[in-house]
């Protein structure tokens, strides 16, 4: 007889704002063949992975299925993480609640969170295919970026003193898992740390000791670490949590209800892009036939180091941009998978 496990996502609000995801697994507790079934706000976080591993050993589930978002992003990472615990990954299914459920009967919040993390995730796949646009200047000098990272800000309440954390995660440019899967999960993970665990990013605890230090004593260590900035001996220990010092660094300003402006570069750190997000908002598309089409779109300003390339380059990995965005599905697949787009600029 089958022992299955059921799992139902919150996928924070995106699912819960719209689903009753008590209702659901309790109802689904009653189907034949079902001998535990649960919901959480993140099965595919850390957590929510160790919790099935746990449940599938506690109950000797002979199949598992979750209720979340589409399999096209986490249907690899379920399986692999029932694998580990010793079941069959084929005995895991994935039925989407997201797509299909909630995201159909909701406003427009949902749309942008989904626009977001295919925005990212484009850029990503960009930079892994378009290898200049991740180089930087440090003491006149151009250098190639080992790693594709972003940062942003968390902000762990909206309100006016609500605390911040800066956040950075790092994209695995050799891994087969899709840009969309690693950016989502990784994103999720630390935003739910941030506002749920009360959790800090190791920037946001150094620069609380920075700001407690005297005022002198503060010049003195900025002026010195602006040196080995400059002369690139600044140290992996500290660049490795500064924001600054990452690949991209994205602003979302459509969350606080903003349209989307050019944020200037800073001097400090290796940072060559800075993308801000906007508000999404109805916006005229202008059809082949001559008609007006009014359309949701998202608005991106981005601001680029003229230095890392020149403008041929920029715009080709400008288009290459816009064709993932227009083809999502492109972002589905590995992160290395080429993209023909080159052929519409002949």
């Amino acid at each position: 007889m089958q022992r299955i496990g059921v799992f139902v996502c919150w996928c924070g609000s995106n699912i819960a704002a719209t689903v009753d995801v008590e209702r659901v697994s309790q109802a689904l507790a009653k189907e034949p063949g079902v001998v535990f079934s649960t919901n959480y706000q993140y099965m595919c976080s850390q957590t929510g992975q160790q919790m099935i591993q746990e449940k599938i050993h506690e109950y000797g589930l002979t199949g598992v299925v979750i209720c979340s978002c589409s399999p096209r992003m986490h249907e690899q990472t379920f399986r692999k993480t029932c694998e580990k615990a010793g079941l069959n990954p084929y005995m895991v299914e994935i039925a989407n609640i997201r797509e299909q459920c909630s995201w159909i009967h909701k406003d427009k919040e949902a749309g942008t969170e989904k626009a977001i993390i295919l925005g990212r995730a484009a850029i990503a796949k960009v930079l892994v295919l378009r290898p200049r646009m991740n180089r930087f200047y440090a003491g006149r000098r151009l250098y190639d970026r080992n790693d594709i990272l972003f940062a942003f800000v968390v902000k762990k309440k909206f309100e006016d003193n609500g605390a911040e954390a800066l956040a950075i995660i790092k994209v695995d440019k050799d891994g087969e898992v899709s840009p969309v899967e690693q950016i989502h999960g990784k994103v999720k993970d630390i935003v739910y740390s941030v506002r749920k665990e009360n959790k800090t990013e190791g920037t946001t605890e150094k620069m609380g000791i920075l700001t407690k230090l005297p005022r002198g004593l503060l010049r003195f260590v900025m002026s010195f670490l602006n040196w080995l900035d400059y002369h690139g001996r600044y140290p992996a220990a500290l660049m490795k949590d500064d924001p600054y010092f990452a690949s991209v660094f994205v602003s979302n300003l459509g969350s606080i209800k903003m349209h989307a402006n050019y944020h200037h570069l800073v001097n400090w750190g290796t940072n060559s892009i800075f993308v801000v997000i906007g508000e999404k908002k109805l916006t005229p598309f202008f059809q082949p036939d001559g008609s007006v089409q009014m359309r949701d779109a998202l608005e991106l300003g981005l601001t680029i180091d003229e230095r890392i390339a020149d403008g041929v380059y920029f715009a080709k990995s400008i288009h290459l941009l816009r064709r993932l965005l227009s083809q999502p599905e492109l972002l589905d697949e590995p992160i290395q998978t080429p993209v023909d787009y080159e052929s519409e600029l002949v």
